[in-house]
């Protein structure tokens, strides 16, 4: 058996250290994005899928605004539209109703609710395949754009489960050079 020095065995258990912390670092990127993309992506196809989604008319039968007290400090008033829409898909009327909005803010909301009075023909986009879901792009302040939170945070855990797999790999091909290295100079 080889003696090892005391500097040896302290750069031997570093080394070892640093293997397990990025190991860990590894473990933790993919945790977090399967995770996060677990909990964003399981509505991401029916959003977000063009193909999907088919473009018919539609009239809009109510809008409104819809305040709400927060019964939680800091006691605030949320501000959101009510749209209540009717649309026709292969002769069969369909309802649907829509209360996304990006903005709490009361005059956007109220500019947004002012776009689309109650009998005004819009456009409504519906699922080819179920056509009781639906939505109405009422200027890009809802929440079914390519572009959601959701779907950004989808795109995230994504990007950390691929960092993981490659700082794996890289991890993989630094241990194989070192071995490399280690049976060169045993030589």
């Amino acid at each position: 058996m080889k003696y090892l020095g005391q500097e040896d065995q302290a750069a031997e258990i570093t080394a070892a250290q640093k293997t397990r912390n990025q190991t860990r670092l590894v473990l933790l990127l993919a945790i977090i994005g399967m995770i996060t993309c677990s909990m964003t992506g399981r509505d991401l196809d029916s959003l977000s899928l063009a193909k999907d989604w088919l473009l018919t008319d539609g009239v809009m039968l109510k809008s409104s605004i819809v305040r709400t007290k927060s019964f939680k400090f800091p006691y605030q008033t949320n501000v959101h539209p009510d749209f209540a829409y009717s649309y026709i898909v292969n002769g069969k009327v369909y309802e649907s109703e829509d209360t996304s909005c990006d903005s709490n803010d009361e005059k956007v909301v109220g500019d947004v609710v002012s776009q689309f009075t109650s009998g005004r023909k819009i456009k409504v986009h519906y699922r080819r395949n179920d056509p009781t879901v639906a939505y109405f792009d009422h200027k890009g302040v809802n929440t079914h754009t390519p572009f959601s939170i959701k779907n950004l945070f989808f795109i995230l855990g994504l990007a950390a489960v691929i960092a993981a797999l490659v700082l794996a790999i890289r991890i993989q091909k630094a241990r194989r050079d070192e071995r490399k290295l280690e049976k060169g100079l045993a030589k």
